[in-house]
């Protein structure tokens, strides 16, 4: 029998920073009272950035949420309120600093609602009243894991045994045929990878925003949920598709933190007869590399509304344009010389998102999904990704990542986040927006039509 414990990063002696240690395991309601103890001290003596330590509180704010770390119900209330707290006075103090207001009164906000939020988990340890859940994991649970297509008929307790293994062995967020590097703290990219039920997707948070990581997580989480039964009818695929994703718009704006959190969204959800029905929101993309070809088609245009789609189609004038635009963009090896005019303002505001889960919409407009319906064939091979990945590479380059992997959709999809990380490295800050390398999050997903 296995042991799978909560895993956090050990404040480190040898480095200046909250979460650069190595991890060691949480398994006793010590070692946890320990590890909030050492956050305490740390937020009291001032010894780091409100922004480091944010990273280790939200760490066992998720836990909380997820139930691994559990209260007793007349407990629960006081505890989100510190959570809300906490999180709303952060929220404030980022766009107070953002904006270059005085954030003086704002620190001391925080600081009270941190020690606040700190002094109440201690207080619930020393009681009893918060519980660390561990459960025992078999090696038949880890080979169950591994092969997600044998879990439709798991009890629910197995089901969470597995989910509570996946979340402990996720260190880098890689899965097969997907993978997740960050460059902001906490990456604010999600993804999820589920061959068995043929679905498929990616989340970016907007702009790097406030709690942008908590919109694409939960976005994921609601997504994923309600793909496994769909109906092959394309006209109710696509208004289910739909639904689908406003559901987790409501969900987001029911977290009710303060501040712009949001999250572009990529979803695949493959019907029968090889059928593909996507819903798209943002800047992640969807693109296809068809079997015998060497040329990447987009097959999402960044911040389409759904409503035009309604009205008129991707082959008529004014929605052609910006399918033009889009892909000659993408293929453009720099932006620094020889510019085509008409790209130059496409190119300035190409990291601009006004349609995505979550988040305050401009005025006017509401959460729009864009739904496009796509055939494939055996042999064809679907690229979703987020901006991080398409911003950094033309498609020529993420084609060559396919190319030189045929069989291989994990090594593909780690040689699109290492050639994305190469360029991102080249970045100017002086050039700002002249330039194909960016900063930011990279994920990448790739599978084979069967």
């Amino acid at each position: 029998m296995k042991k799978t414990f909560l895993k956090f990063k050990e404040l480190s002696n040898s480095q200046n920073k909250i979460g650069k240690g190595k991890d060691t395991s949480i398994n006793t309601a010590a070692e946890l009272r320990s590890y909030v103890e050492k956050l305490k001290i740390t937020h009291e003596k001032q010894k780091y950035s409100r922004e480091d330590l944010r990273s280790d509180v939200d760490k066992i704010t998720r836990n909380i949420r997820k139930g691994k770390y559990k209260v007793s119900e007349q407990d629960q209330k006081e505890l989100d309120n510190c959570i809300k707290g906490y999180e709303v006075a952060y929220t404030n103090y980022k766009f107070a600093k953002r904006s270059w207001r005085d954030s003086s009164s704002l620190k001391k906000s925080l600081d009270d609602a941190t020690q606040n939020y700190l002094h109440y988990l201690l207080e619930k340890i020393d009681s009893a009243s918060l519980q660390i859940t561990t459960i025992e994991i078999n090696a038949e649970d880890v080979t169950k894991q591994k092969n997600p297509e044998n879990t439709d008929n798991l009890e629910l307790d197995d089901k969470t045994k597995l989910e509570i293994l996946k979340d402990a062995d996720a260190g880098e967020k890689i899965v097969p045929g997907g993978g997740s590097v960050g460059s902001n703290n906490p990456n604010q990219d999600a993804f999820f990878v589920d061959k068995a039920k043929e679905s498929y997707a990616v989340f970016d948070g907007v702009g790097g925003a406030s709690y942008g990581d908590i919109a694409s997580a939960t976005a994921r989480d609601v997504i994923q949920s309600q793909l496994a039964d769909f109906p092959d009818n394309i006209n109710d695929a696509k208004r289910e598709m739909r639904r689908i994703l406003l559901d987790a718009h409501k969900a987001i704006d029911q977290l009710k933190l303060e501040g712009a959190q949001a999250t572009t969204a990529s979803v695949v959800k493959i019907l029968k007869d090889r059928i593909g029905v996507i819903g798209n929101m943002g800047d992640s993309r969807v693109y296809v590399l068809r079997k015998g070809s060497n040329v990447l088609e987009h097959l999402t245009l960044d911040n389409a509304r759904g409503s035009h789609f309604l009205k008129s189609n991707p082959a008529y004038p004014h929605m052609q344009t910006s399918w033009d635009t889009q892909k000659r963009i993408a293929n453009l090896d720099s932006f620094e010389k020889n510019v085509p005019r008409d790209l130059r303002y496409p190119i300035t505001i190409r990291a601009y998102v006004d349609n995505a889960l979550g988040g305050k919409p401009d005025e006017g407009k509401k959460p729009d999904p864009a739904i496009y319906i796509n055939q494939f064939q055996p042999g064809d091979r679907l690229v979703l990704s987020s901006d991080g990945i398409h911003d950094n590479l033309t498609d020529k380059q993420i084609a060559e990542c396919l190319l030189k992997n045929p069989s291989n959709d994990q090594k593909a999809a780690d040689d699109m986040i290492e050639a994305a990380t190469q360029v991102m490295n080249q970045y100017d800050k002086q050039k700002g927006k002249w330039q194909r390398s960016k900063k930011d999050d990279r994920t990448a997903v790739v599978v084979e039509i069967e």
